[in-house]
């Protein structure tokens, strides 16, 4: 059903809409296909968000649960959405927009792909319960200091600034998943800021670094080299 939901999304329109609100009426309780959650800016984001989307404990599957926002009028609909429990922001935002509209104590993923409004990272501690952390195309951004001690377990970032700074990575005691597309200041990976536990390390887009000293994470399982983070639905 997934493909069907995709179509009736991207062609829009009012039968499309129809269609997409008879299929939700129509499903049982914790049904709901990941599919509702994106593709979404076709339709009138207000009526879409009060009609169509479910709350996210009527989802399928609520671990690939984040909610696309690619508009202004889309970020404005998420008042009508609490709590939400993952986003993805695809335009670009403010700090104080991006808290504006999430319950922190629900937020588990935040993906923000279009950073270049943000100044600091003084606003993601502000979300306790977050566990995944998208950060890309931040050119405001000095580093990850902001982020230090936080319980993030899962943290991504791309296409930063060659001079961004992950030095306080290291502090991030319950990390256990590590992307990095972006440059490599060291010459080796024994130089790279990341906690003792780590499970999975990415290396996207290019590397000069040495990955002799990749042992150093005795419980790593995965290691990816020279590709681009797989794109996140």
């Amino acid at each position: 059903m997934g493909p069907v939901i995709d179509i009736a999304a991207a062609i829009g329109g009012d039968l499309a809409y129809a269609f997409l609100r008879r299929f939700v009426e129509s499903l049982p309780p914790g049904s709901a296909p990941y599919e509702l959650s994106r593709n979404w800016e076709h339709f009138e984001a207000d009526q879409h968000a009060e009609d169509i989307l479910p709350p996210p404990s009527d989802f399928r599957d609520r671990n690939r649960l984040p909610l696309d926002v690619h508009t202004r009028d889309q970020w404005n609909a998420l008042r009508l959405l609490n709590p939400i429990t993952g986003i993805a922001f695809r335009e670009a935002f403010t700090e104080d927009e991006i808290v504006e509209h999430l319950s922190p104590e629900h937020t588990h993923t935040a993906r923000i792909h279009s950073g270049q409004l943000l100044k600091d990272l003084k606003f993601i501690p502000k979300f306790p319960a977050l566990k995944k952390l998208t950060l890309s195309e931040c050119i405001q951004l000095t580093g990850t200091e902001d982020l230090a001690g936080i319980p993030l377990a899962d943290l991504n970032l791309m296409n930063l600034p060659d001079e961004f700074s992950i030095v306080a990575t290291d502090s991030l005691s319950r990390l256990t998943r590590l992307a990095l597309c972006t440059r490599l200041p060291w010459e080796s990976l024994a130089e790279l800021p990341a906690p003792k536990g780590l499970t999975s390390l990415t290396l996207g887009g290019w590397i000069d670094t040495s990955l002799a000293d990749a042992s150093r994470w005795q419980q790593l399982q995965d290691l990816v080299i020279n590709t681009a983070p797989e794109k996140e639905e």
